[in-house]
């Protein structure tokens, strides 16, 4: 079913539920009930928080400050007297929404029904209570069938937006795996050398301080492997190779800082560096061999830039944020506009504007690490995803890229100069479960970036 076809059928059959002769009911109902919406929103969520499988999506910190509140609004609007097909459509496009937003967070199906049986139990006991015998059944009938096909609503909504993101999911794997995929691995073996390089020094100049140490996890080739190589090779076997390499290579120099490599542990101590420098070598051949076998796949990128596309940013933005809510790495949004680019594109024409996107986004690429995402979102505007980083670093960064392009001379077909400035807002994932918040956070601090008056940073206030 497509959205067109979900919402035909579900109008239909809305409009049976909200029909005329349903008034009398829907009106008793709205009298019993929603005087007791908050406190069934209140039900409902502890018993949510008592499940095991939805403490995964809840606190109770979220449950009191917002959860609770669009709860009691939503049952209270499954009594409203949706007279006219407006009311329908507009009921209905709610119901779409919900779905939606379990889809970005990934909510299981089977809790979402958990979840409405819960609501049912909490609403039947006040049916129960508040109505009188005769009009009971009528009653239960009614709410039964609205909760059921308000549920079945929500969950087609959820499925055409999972099938959606599984194909774009494929889609960005054959997409990234094509221009950029050999310069990726290039980078990551230059990378696992130096790392390697980086670790032999500490050995042998016996600093071995854990807080300066180069752990392999948060070396250039970590961040790819967690936050994109795990994208771009779901399904495919070096993915578990690769992962298995950053197990042996910490358990490996876990027994190096035992020895005493420079006594009688000698020995020990170089086979376990043969060993560890076989490790690096595997991987490096690994790597070389992978691009050279997906090399061949392209499915295009932005025709201008080159650059990963808006349509790719779900994908990318639901795995980091399970990175975020599961390890506690959080990642920060970039919302970046080029000033005045219509001014731009007016003054020197659109060829040259096209030749300032193309550099403008090559500069961005260039300064980010190998783990982190640019992404072109839609005409000047473009979007960096900054994997496992601090809050204390989401201001710096930004300011870095804000200064890299004010001090970028952008050449035009004529081979003259000219410069270009951009606003930037910058938020941070907060660990809520939809990656939509962050980006609409980005997005209101790069308005306040133009209201004060471009070519600066600000970081979202949320």
């Amino acid at each position: 079913m497509n959205q067109l076809q979900l919402q035909q059928t579900y109008e239909r059959e809305l409009a049976e539920l909200y029909h005329v002769d349903n008034a009398d009911t829907l009106s008793l109902l709205a009298e019993k009930i929603v005087p007791n919406a908050a406190l069934i929103a209140r039900s409902f969520y502890r018993v949510m928080l008592q499940n095991q499988f939805s403490v995964e999506f809840l606190t109770s910190e979220l449950v009191e400050t917002r959860l609770k509140v669009s709860m009691t609004a939503w049952i209270e609007g499954l009594f409203k007297a949706h007279n006219t097909i407006d009311d329908i459509r507009n009921f209905l496009e709610q119901q779409v929404q919900v779905g939606h937003v379990h889809a970005r967070i990934d909510l299981p199906m089977s809790l979402v029904n958990f979840g409405m049986r819960t609501l049912k139990g909490a609403i039947t006991e006040i049916i129960q209570a508040e109505i009188e015998s005769p009009k009971q059944a009528d009653s239960l009938v009614l709410i039964n069938a609205i909760i059921d096909s308000t549920t079945a609503l929500i969950n087609e909504s959820y499925l055409i937006d999972i099938v959606a993101s599984e194909g774009e999911a494929q889609a960005f794997r054959l997409h990234v795996s094509s221009q950029s995929l050999a310069f990726d691995f290039e980078r990551l073996r230059t990378s696992l050398l130096d790392w390697l390089r980086q670790v032999l020094s500490k050995f042998h100049e016996k600093t071995l301080n854990e807080a300066t140490f180069p752990t392999i996890r948060h070396s250039d080739f970590g961040l790819w492997l967690t936050h994109k190589g795990a994208l771009i090779l779901t399904g495919r076997p070096e993915l578990e190779v690769l992962l298995t390499f950053i197990g042996d290579a910490n358990e490996i120099i876990d027994k190096i800082k035992k020895l005493d490599h420079r006594g009688q542990d000698l020995e020990q101590f170089n086979q376990l560096i043969e060993d560890l420098n076989a490790e690096v070598t595997k991987v490096i051949w690994i790597l070389g061999d992978t691009a050279k076998e997906m090399l061949d796949i392209d499915s295009g990128r932005d025709a201008l830039t080159h650059l990963f596309n808006r349509r790719y940013i779900s994908t990318v933005l639901r795995h980091e944020t399970e990175c975020s809510i599961k390890t506690g790495m959080r990642y920060g949004v970039l919302y970046i506009d080029i000033d005045y680019f219509k001014n731009l594109n007016d003054e020197h024409g659109h060829d040259n504007g096209d030749l300032i996107l193309q550099q403008f986004a090559y500069n961005l690429s260039q300064s980010v690490r190998t783990g982190d995402y640019v992404f072109r979102y839609g005409g000047e505007e473009f979007l960096i995803v900054l994997a496992d980083i601090k809050e204390s670093q989401l201001a710096s960064i930004a300011e870095k890229v804000r200064a890299l392009i004010e001090n970028t001379a952008f050449k035009l077909a004529d081979e003259s100069l000219i410069s270009a400035t951009v606003s930037i807002g910058a938020a941070i994932h907060d660990r809520h479960p939809d990656y939509q918040r962050t980006i609409t956070n980005a997005d209101k601090a790069l308005y306040r970036a133009k209201e004060k008056g471009r070519n600066r940073v600000e970081i979202s206030e949320a």
